[in-house]
């Protein structure tokens, strides 16, 4: 919770960096960010450990980024000697297209890769990835435990969950499934100009509602009755972002083409009660 400036403002120790909104015509340069974060630590006393990024910032809703932004922010922090973890539960085992978000945005390798939540599908279940190296340096100095490793029902999901990605070919299907939603939803914001921005990749989706197109305002109140009138129409959903003016779309990977009619359906009806 410490680590997410969407929760609560952040303790000394953490310094949080700015994301990127290019639908607002914010772009900021990963190095200035980077010795900006830096020296606010440098102010506490503290140097630079890891860098911890979601790779598809899918709480700030799901903004696209600067070509080579995430990359060089880890060049950054590499020259820092801090370590570089990737935050794989939204945007990894092909949310976008790819198997790893952190290879989306052109990220060669990373020292950590978290996971959860999909990666069991539902079925609790937590994952760390990192180098035998990295983590015998840190077994012997922290004692280790956790009274549910290694838990074999947990781990069977695990790989089933691996098994019916490779098996029904589900980086492919979000790929082809994901365009057909966004084209969908881009021929509906011609009828509704509430709809500002349609981004993503894969099967991830940003969905901006703007009050004022031209002066791209975010739509707060309407998107929070958005979520009520989905509801009343068949869909769950909810708003992200810093103003809580977009919707984060995270469709199952096996959504078919029907299941996209229905979901533009159902935003279609929900728009027109606003």
């Amino acid at each position: 919770m410490e680590l997410s400036p969407l929760t609560k403002a952040p303790p000394p120790h953490v310094a949080c960096l700015p994301a990127p909104d290019l639908y607002r015509g914010f772009a900021p340069d990963p190095a200035t960010s980077w010795a900006e974060a830096t020296a606010h630590l440098a102010s506490a006393g503290h140097a630079p450990a890891f860098l911890m990024v979601d790779t598809a910032l899918t709480s700030n809703g799901v903004p696209d980024q600067p070509p080579g932004y995430m990359a060089g922010l880890a060049k950054a922090a590499r020259a820092s000697e801090a370590l570089v973890i990737a935050d794989e539960v939204q945007a990894g085992l092909g949310r976008l297209g790819q198997f790893w978000g952190f290879a989306v945005q052109g990220l060669e390798h990373v020292d950590l890769i978290t996971l959860g939540k999909p990666v069991g599908n539902g079925h609790p279940l937590g994952v760390v990835l990192t180098r035998r190296a990295l983590w015998q340096a840190f077994y012997a100095q922290c004692e280790v435990f956790s009274t549910f490793g290694g838990n074999s029902v947990a781990c069977a999901a695990g790989q089933a969950v691996l098994d019916v990605i490779a098996r029904e070919d589900l980086l492919t299907r979000a790929n082809r499934i994901g365009d057909l939603l966004r084209a969908q939803l881009r021929d509906l914001a011609q009828a509704f100009p509430l709809i500002g921005d349609v981004r993503g990749r894969g099967m991830l989706t940003g969905l901006e509602f703007t009050s004022d197109p031209a002066a791209r305002t975010p739509a707060t109140a309407q998107a929070a009755r958005l979520v009520e009138a989905m509801r009343e129409n068949g869909v769950l959903v909810g708003t992200a972002g810093p103003h809580r003016s977009a919707f984060k779309l995270r469709p199952a990977l096996t959504w078919t083409e029907s299941e996209v009619a229905f979901f533009v359906e159902a935003l279609r009806k929900s728009l027109k009660t606003l």
